[in-house]
């Protein structure tokens, strides 16, 4: 069984090369024709990287289609679930594994501010000391 929207492509294309003179003799739509027949007649050879799931194709009713439909609700839960967890992992492992880096990045900043303090208060306490002294004379 192969996708419909696949044949119904290959169907397609037939009948454009067979309506249109032009395109029989084209090799990179044979090629392209030649490629869609393989798959439609060899769907093993179609691979996917992600499954595909088209709901709106499919006609169903009774218990079996209920069945399906709360096993796919199941999965689609759970899959959300699976990505949250991943997502809340990744962001444990960020906090603890640059953490340190932060700390570190912070504690040198503030030791270059304090320092620049320091020296500020140095100047102005030697204006202040030279102000008084010139002031007593």
């Amino acid at each position: 069984m192969t996708s419909k929207t696949l044949a119904d492509t290959q169907q397609a294309l037939a009948d454009l090369i067979k309506n249109n003179p032009t395109f029989q003799n084209n090799s990179g739509i044979a090629h392209i024709y030649d490629s869609i027949t393989n798959l439609t007649t060899n769907y093993s050879t179609l691979r996917l990287e992600e499954p595909l799931r088209v709901m709106g194709d499919f006609v169903g009713s009774g218990n079996d289609w209920s069945r399906l439909q709360s096993i796919l609700r199941e999965r689609d839960a759970e899959v959300s679930l699976l990505k949250s967890r991943i997502i809340d992992i990744e962001k444990s492992h960020i906090r603890t594994e640059y953490s340190g880096v932060d700390n570190q990045r912070t504690l040198t900043t503030l030791r270059a501010e304090n320092a620049l303090l320091v020296k500020e208060l140095d100047k102005l306490k030697s204006l202040a000391s030279l102000a008084t002294n010139s002031g007593h004379r």
